[in-house]
């Protein structure tokens, strides 16, 4: 009887996320403050996030999700007004922003605008432990949103 692996493993896969998933809902729904993200969006043709996954993955959870989806001639200045403008807003308790590659080289200015308690980015060590595992980049997009919303739960339980 032969036995495909890459079928059993994509299946372990998908189990655990949904394990991890269920786990994520469970607190979310235990904790008595709606956690609510808030994502800036530089719209662009490489843009590396998934606006619908990312919609997706809120809906399955019980977090608010609130996009800001921003043309790719936008000006910094007005982007950097409205993360901060986010970072004053209570009842955001994440902050997400994606820009097209044509503009990583400003990346850095707009992460080090977000306020310390809403960034849900990952570090460079979180992504080392993700490679660690043999994941397709689909998967490996999965299971970092499902990081980002844990460090906005922990935020929120900060926060209340």
């Amino acid at each position: 009887m032969d036995i495909d692996m890459n079928g059993l493993g994509s299946r372990y896969i998908e189990r655990s996320f949904e394990s991890l998933t269920d786990d994520l809902e469970f607190l979310f729904e235990r904790l008595n403050v709606a956690v609510c993200i808030a994502a800036v969006l530089i719209d662009g043709p490489d843009t590396a996030i998934s606006r619908d996954l990312l919609q997706k993955t809120c809906d399955s959870l019980p977090i608010r999700y609130s996009e800001y989806l921003l043309p790719q001639n936008i000006g910094l200045e007005r982007v950097v007004a409205l993360i901060e403008s986010l970072n004053r807003e209570k009842d955001i308790h994440g902050l997400i922003i994606e820009v097209p590659s044509s503009l990583k080289s400003k990346l850095n200015l707009l992460y080090d605008s977000i306020s310390p308690q809403k960034n849900i980015r990952l570090n460079d060590e979180e992504y080392h432990k993700i490679e660690k595992f043999s994941l397709d980049p689909h998967e490996k997009y999965i299971l970092s949103i499902l990081m980002m919303f844990e460090k906005a739960f922990d935020n929120a339980v900060h926060q209340a």
